[in-house]
């Protein structure tokens, strides 16, 4: 194996297909009733009780840390891996600036060694997607290098658009007015809203439609039903292939944190 590859639980990858492409997971957390929990295995959280469960329970997150990020790459570095880490949108999480972070200070430690973090300016399968596809020119002979520009020129052809159920968590967020949120939820309107823009933070808001005529939610947990997400994601899903061995010059700094 060429490097090693890890991503987060926002890319919604069953563990089959993290176990088939050897890639290592970082998990974010969720905190309910003072609780925290992890979903590191996609096959057993049941989706429908958390959503169900945050209909009348608060809940908030918390992401990785600069530790956890240390406590997965600093063993794989003594090995003598050199480690691409494919990860969440630094425009929705601050996840990416501690991965950022801790891949500063190991290379300092182990300045031998070669620890890229790439931002995929997404989250669910807009993620995954990029994941698979950095594992897909892994497995093809790419480098790390060439992985890297490889994932810079798919990136931008990724848009994600979601709708909510109601308007409530929006409004916990400060994302919609206490009145536009019960109002919206009266008239049974989903909010939709577009993800990853081109710096990656949350897009504006889409125009509303009644409840039915939209997309489902994308989970950010739950994932599941890989295969009809592949589907619908046309010929970027993980069947697509590298189509050509990218060349070496310079810029792949613009993409990625520590090329």
């Amino acid at each position: 194996m060429s490097f090693v590859i890890s991503t987060d639980t926002s890319a919604n990858l069953p563990t089959a297909e993290l176990q088939w492409h050897q890639l290592y997971l970082l998990p974010f957390s969720y905190i309910v009733n003072e609780v925290e929990h992890q979903c590191l295995d996609l096959s057993a959280f049941d989706g429908d009780a958390y959503y169900e469960l945050l209909r009348h329970t608060p809940a908030s997150t918390s992401m990785i840390s600069m530790d956890q990020y240390r406590q997965l790459w600093e063993p794989l570095l003594e090995e003598g891996h050199d480690i691409l880490h494919v990860g969440m949108s630094s425009g929705i999480s601050g996840a990416y600036q501690s991965a950022v972070m801790a891949a500063r200070e190991l290379r300092e430690e182990y300045p031998q060694r070669r620890l890229v973090v790439f931002d995929t300016r997404a989250a669910s399968l807009g993620e995954g997607i990029q994941v698979l596809h950095a594992a897909t020119c892994r497995e093809a002979g790419y480098t790390l290098d060439e992985t890297v520009r490889e994932l810079a020129e798919l990136r931008p052809r990724i848009r994600q658009i979601f709708t909510v159920d109601d308007l409530m968590h929006l409004r916990r967020g400060g994302r919609v007015s206490g009145v536009a949120a019960a109002v919206g939820t009266a008239l049974r309107f989903h909010r939709g809203r577009g993800c990853a823009a081109p710096e990656g933070r949350r897009g504006g808001p889409h125009r509303g439609v009644r409840q039915g005529a939209g997309p489902q939610a994308l989970r950010p947990c739950a994932g599941g039903q890989l295969r009809r997400q592949r589907r619908a994601a046309g010929p970027l899903a993980h069947r697509h292939r590298p189509r050509r061995m990218p060349g070496r010059g310079a810029g792949a700094g613009r993409h990625a944190e520590g090329v």
